[in-house]
């Protein structure tokens, strides 16, 4: 049997990764959300109309609320902190379009693009951000953490309309999707740790239950098994008696055991 006495435990998180969410949740709700309050700046330094502004205010909110449902159950599947990290990719690839946007020609191409990525970046960090804290957090630290997350994403949409008014008259509009580029990428870092220590424990686990099906299939079932695949009985009739993940099938007679469908861990 394998024995991992620390490395089978239940990872749980610390205040390194919820920092790290936390600040992803902000690049939607304190960086993004800005436009509104600042669109007539941009729009005269980019040489846009109302029309154009009034679309680029609104494209982020909606493509965010059409993908987040989609979105959020793909994360269920394909994993929660991968999902996360894309978030943080295409929030970063956003804003750079938005803060690096031509005035003129190409103004509403990289404007619009820019926009409707941060809304798919949102899409992708709500969902799955709030499900990691509720899984790697139990308890008070729990509540403390979606505290902690709700400040960050209902107060970060309070105080964006003082925050983006304070950048522009000091820095200018660009410098705040360059600050979200910043914050995006600081979220990045600070999540990587989850990322190695959830695949770890992943790993652990799996090799863990391997062991543990495999000795109480040895235990249980084996001389049946031997006496089934002896006297070529289809393999459907081994595997009935076998965990889930394990096959009978014969060669030249002899029973031979696989494994065809591995353990997955999200």
């Amino acid at each position: 049997m394998v024995s991992t006495p620390s490395q089978v435990d239940v990872f749980r998180g610390n205040d390194r990764i919820l920092f790290g969410i936390i600040l992803g949740v902000l690049t939607f709700w304190l960086f993004a959300q800005t436009t509104l309050n600042i669109a007539p700046d941009m729009g005269h330094d980019l040489r846009l109309s109302a029309s154009t502004m009034n679309t680029a205010v609104a494209i982020t909110a909606l493509f965010s609320g059409i993908f987040i449902v989609v979105i959020g159950g793909l994360a269920d599947r394909v994993g929660r902190v991968r999902i996360v990290r894309i978030g943080f990719y295409l929030s970063i690839l956003g804003s750079l379009l938005v803060g690096l946007a031509p005035s003129g020609r190409w103004a509403s191409s990289f404007l619009l693009t820019g926009r409707s990525v941060q809304g798919l970046s949102g899409a992708c960090i709500m969902p799955a951000s709030l499900a990691l804290v509720k899984t790697y957090w139990e308890g008070e630290a729990r509540q403390r953490a979606v505290s902690l997350w709700s400040i960050g994403s209902w107060g970060g949409s309070g105080v964006c309309a003082l925050f983006g008014g304070l950048v522009t008259q000091s820095l200018g509009w660009r410098y705040i999707f360059f600050g979200s580029v910043v914050a995006s990428s600081c979220s990045r870092f600070a999540g990587s740790s989850a990322s190695r220590r959830s695949s770890s424990t992943c790993f652990w686990r799996s090799a863990s239950s391997f062991s543990n099906d495999f000795v109480s299939m040895k235990r249980n079932s084996g001389s049946v098994l031997k006496r089934l695949c002896a006297e070529r009985k289809f393999a459907s009739s081994a595997s009935s008696l076998l965990p889930a993940g394990f096959n009978c099938f014969m060669v030249q007679g002899r029973g031979v055991i696989t494994i065809s469908e591995p353990r997955r861990c999200r």
